[in-house]
C-alpha cells in the first residue's frame, strides 16, 4: 500500500465521527401497555358497559325475589334494606392516571410526603364506564366529587 493511499485513509478516519454505541432498548412494561389499553380502547368501556348492564337485570331480579339472598341468612331478613357493596378500585372508579404515573415516574407506588401512603395525581377521580349516564351518582361519588363517566 502507497504511503499516500495510507495517509487518505488516516486522514479519512479523523475527519469521520467516531462510531456511536446504540442506546440500550427500552424494557417492555406490561404497566404501560395495560394503561394504555385502558385508556384507549373501546373494548374496555364496552366491557364495562356489559358487566354494569348484566348486574343492573341480576340487581333487579334480585330485589323482587324477597326470599332472595347472596348469604346464607336466618331470621327476618326480608325485612332489612338491600344492599350492593363492591370494590372501588377499577370496578368502581378509574385509577389509570394514577398507575399511568407510576409508568411515568418509573416506580411502583408514589407516597404521599410525610405519610408513607400512596398518593393520586388525579384532582377528581372518575368512575367506570356503567351501563347508564343516569345511573344514580353512588354515595362515595358524591363524597370525593367524582368526574362524569370517561
Amino acid at each position: 500500500m502507497s504511503t499516500l493511499r495510507l495517509l487518505r485513509i488516516l486522514l479519512l478516519m479523523w475527519l469521520l465521527p467516531p462510531p456511536v454505541l446504540a442506546e440500550e432498548p427500552a424494557q417492555p412494561s406490561d404497566l404501560l401497555n395495560a394503561e394504555l389499553w385502558m385508556q384507549t380502547a373501546i373494548e374496555y368501556r364496552a366491557d364495562c358497559l356489559t358487566v354494569y348492564a348484566l348486574a343492573k337485570t341480576r340487581l333487579e331480579e334480585a330485589l323482587a325475589d324477597k326470599n332472595r339472598t347472596a348469604y346464607d341468612q336466618t331470621g327476618d331478613y326480608q325485612s332489612l334494606l338491600p344492599a350492593v357493596i363492591l370494590d372501588l378500585d377499577e370496578t368502581a372508579l378509574d385509577n389509570s392516571q394514577y398507575e399511568a404515573s407510576l409508568v411515568v415516574n418509573g416506580t411502583t407506588s408514589i407516597q404521599r410526603p410525610g405519610t408513607g401512603g400512596p398518593r393520586s395525581h388525579r384532582q377528581k377521580p372518575y368512575r367506570v364506564p356503567s351501563s347508564s349516564p343516569n345511573m344514580p351518582v353512588p354515595l362515595y361519588c358524591k363524597q370525593l366529587s367524582c368526574a362524569a363517566d370517561v
